[in-house]
């Protein structure tokens, strides 16, 4: 259930989540306690590796969305997005291909649609 008064000034102690809240400092906890013991820094790459498996992910995850839009209550703005995102990234699929330029546009909507549907509760 989502907290109607989440970043608002009646958010206090009382309303929080604290399962969640322990659930997701327990998850930021293990990343950060990885990284520590690491034995090297990770290396960065200057640009992004464009994968078609990024884009199926993502196709995938659009369409088992849409597919439980119901239960999600996802509405119709948020379906028009979705649908189009989902077109674009079959375009790009069929194509083989992707470019930087589509897949920062994939990443952003991605993003979106994301956040808008999981907010904090």
């Amino acid at each position: 259930m989502k907290n109607p008064l989440y970043h608002r000034p009646g958010d206090t102690a009382e309303t929080l989540d604290y399962p969640k809240l322990e659930a997701i400092s327990r998850i930021i906890l293990g990343v950060v306690r990885e990284a520590a013991e690491a034995d090297h820094v990770p290396g960065w790459k200057a640009a992004p590796e464009n994968s078609m498996a990024e884009v199926n992910t993502v196709r995938d995850v659009i369409r088992l969305l849409l597919k439980n839009r119901e239960a999600l209550k996802i509405g119709p703005a948020k379906t028009y997005v979705m649908n189009n995102s989902l077109r674009s990234l079959d375009g790009i699929a069929a194509r083989g291909a992707i470019t930087p330029e589509e897949r920062t546009g994939m990443v952003r909507a991605a993003q979106f649609i994301l956040a808008s549907l999981f907010r904090a509760v």
